[in-house]
């Protein structure tokens, strides 16, 4: 879900950059560069409408701050940061497009994003859960017996019983191989093998097919 979280919040800052320069285009049009305006200004409305904030006296053209001025010549040397907003009808259109992205279309694509990983990975826990089972086991099977230092014993053993399978004709008995002298198994493998590849060759065409 890390990686899910990553491409969402990179999805995130592409929108949420994108409505910060729109909301001060508009709202403070021809401002100087400046890092203060840009710490107190630039992020600051897009980021708390995240969290309910509508600022509506600041984007809906509603009374001017006391604390603010729109004589250029005095927020202009001040770095724009006692520049009252110019609330315009398009900074409020943009408003609202941005509420509907940020609170409905991006908060709906991280659900879903979420529950589509959630479900891929109930699906494949199963599977998971047996491949891990199996590797225990077998590391349990295989350990020797005894403890150090007599677990010389054991690999002494264990090699020279190597040797004979390998060099005469017995066949090395192994628990976890699958014993199918009758080719009962192998049968329905094979079955199951060319059922699973014909499925993938129609759900590829399928595939194919809608994107074109």
């Amino acid at each position: 879900m890390m990686f899910d979280l990553f491409i969402f919040a990179g999805i995130f800052i592409v929108f949420f950059v994108t409505f910060c320069v729109m909301y001060q285009a508009n709202l403070y049009p021809n401002s100087p560069n400046s890092r203060t305006f840009i710490w107190d200004k630039f992020w600051h409305t897009p980021f708390w409408q995240i969290f309910g904030e509508l600022f509506v006296d600041e984007i809906g053209r509603g009374p001017l701050s006391a604390n603010c001025t729109t004589d250029e010549s005095v927020w202009r040397p001040q770095g724009g940061t006692n520049r009252c907003p110019t609330g315009t009808y398009m900074v409020a259109f943009i408003g609202a497009i941005y509420m509907i992205l940020t609170h409905i279309v991006l908060n709906n694509l991280l659900i879903a994003m979420f529950s589509h990983t959630f479900a891929n990975v109930q699906e494949k826990s199963g599977h998971i859960w047996k491949y891990y089972c199996y590797g225990i086991v077998r590391e349990y099977y295989t350990r020797p017996v005894l403890c150090p230092p007599l677990i010389i014993l054991v690999h002494i053993y264990r090699t020279l019983r190597y040797v004979r399978f390998r060099c005469g004709d017995c066949v090395y008995d192994n628990e976890f191989r699958l014993k199918d002298k009758e080719g009962f198994y192998s049968k329905h493998l094979l079955k199951f093998a060319d059922a699973a590849a014909k499925r993938c060759i129609k759900q590829n065409k399928n595939a194919q097919t809608q994107e074109f």
